[in-house]
């Protein structure tokens, strides 16, 4: 919880502009709650996935399966993302017309909160084996992060600070985590795939973000945002298919 939300109470005594906290704190939010789209979608996936997990933890060749969860469980998070982050403009009307700088800060909460999810299947490797007093510590690594990065850059970059600060958390802890997994209860997540995803997810969004300076009309544009997000996911289910078997 303190990881989640006490950059909304540091955002009171650490604000670039002291003054305009509150309104910052208000853009901040409107931001992230653009992200929630993709934190919402992570909480459902963890409810359906956790007692499939455990379900399976007894049979032959789980570790394997838990491999595959996680990659296409990637690639729909990269998938929401470009549809997002392609399309943040027309989604960015939810919010009001006051609140829309906040948008600046969608594309790195969304992907916080790809991060967190992947940290959700990779802890469970501590649930699995019975060595659950790692979280603690695991979570107070990531919050020792988000307290340092507010503190240092918050002053200097307001809300822009809080969000690097949730992704550089999640980061972190998935980074232990998957070390001490790699230690306690060895999963063979095929890290070439999953990173090739995020980087794929990442060109293309860089590559969107470049088409509004084009100057093209409106239609056209979306059209080849459409056509970024469609080559996007031939590539990646060629790469599923291709690493691993569909199972039903």
């Amino acid at each position: 919880v303190l990881n989640d939300f006490l950059d909304r109470v540091l955002m009171r005594f650490l604000n670039a502009d002291p003054v305009l906290w509150r309104a910052d704190l208000g853009v901040y939010q409107a931001g992230v709650k653009i992200a929630v789209i993709m934190q919402l979608f992570i909480q459902m996936f963890r409810y359906a996935a956790e007692p499939f997990f455990f379900q399976r933890s007894s049979e032959k060749g789980s570790d394997k399966l838990y491999a595959k969860v996680m990659n296409w469980f990637v690639a729909f998070c990269m998938f929401g993302f470009l549809c997002i982050t392609l399309f943040i403009d027309q989604v960015g009307l939810i919010i009001g017309k006051n609140f829309r700088d906040g948008l600046a800060i969608a594309p790195i909460m969304l992907m916080a909160y790809v991060a967190l999810g992947m940290l959700f299947n990779v802890n469970m490797w501590y649930k699995l084996s019975g060595k659950t007093g790692y979280a603690v510590w695991i979570t107070l690594a990531g919050l020792v992060v988000t307290v340092v990065i507010n503190a240092v850059w918050m002053p200097v970059y307001s809300y822009h600070a809080a969000a690097w600060a949730h992704l550089a958390s999640y980061a972190v802890m998935l980074l232990i985590s998957v070390l001490l997994g790699n230690r306690y209860y060895k999963i063979p997540y095929n890290w070439s795939v999953i990173l090739t995803l995020i980087v794929l997810g990442t060109a293309f969004y860089a590559a969107g973000a470049v088409l509004p300076q084009m100057e093209l009309p409106l239609y056209a544009e979306l059209a080849v945002k459409a056509l970024i997000l469609v080559i996007f996911t031939a590539l990646a289910y060629r790469m599923l298919m291709r690493t691993s078997k569909v199972e039903r």
